[in-house]
């Protein structure tokens, strides 16, 4: 009788460097967290994306300094979860909507203004940016273009390079891991919100 891995040993699989110990937390807990991000958001496309977004907080927030093994791992990922929903909302609160003259909604914000200054500082920061990204390897650069610039969920980037979606989500966490080495900490970009 083989008797099944607790979610303790998994965790110091994966600190021990075992990567598919990760996988296996996040397949065991995947309804549980996407009905319960569902149970909230009432819309698919909205909940693939949260989704997606708690994995990768799950796995940069899976270390021995943040995690601490006394804390039930499904209790943890929940309040990710939750977390992340109340951030989502947040963020909608954020951004006030108008209806221009043609009577299509659009957002703005600050940020948006038109400040030639500040969007040549900005064009200058995604420059560097982007040399920075073709240090990165082919995979981890690949994953992050796609999400970023192109706004594919993380299922659409599995689909288009053939991998898994964990692998997906584990090349992301390098790759972003990788970026904040090399980029000066004062940079703000959408990357780094992470």
């Amino acid at each position: 009788m083989i008797l099944a891995v607790t979610d303790s040993e998994l965790i110091q699989n994966y600190f021990n460097g075992n990567q598919k110990s990760i996988d296996k937390l996040l397949n065991k807990y995947r309804e549980k967290i996407y009905s319960f991000i569902f149970s909230k958001v009432k819309n698919y496309e909205t909940t693939n994306d949260i989704y997606q977004e708690v994995c990768i907080k799950i796995i940069q927030n899976l270390t021995p300094y943040k995690y601490k093994d006394q804390q039930r791992f499904s209790s943890w990922a929940m309040r990710i979860a939750y977390n992340a929903i109340m951030d989502h909302y947040r963020y909608q609160k954020r951004l006030p909507k108008y209806e221009n003259m043609e009577g299509y909604k659009q957002y703005n914000s600050l940020e948006d203004r038109n400040n030639a200054e500040q969007n040549m500082i900005y064009k200058e920061m995604v420059h560097e940016i982007k040399k920075i990204l073709d240090t990165l390897p082919k995979e981890q650069r690949e994953v992050i273009q796609l999400r970023f610039y192109q706004k594919l969920s993380f299922k659409e980037i599995s689909e288009q390079t053939g991998v898994s979606i964990n692998t997906a989500l584990g090349r992301m966490r390098y790759g972003i891991i990788n970026l904040r080495k090399k980029i000066p900490s004062q940079i703000n970009h959408p990357l780094f919100q992470y």
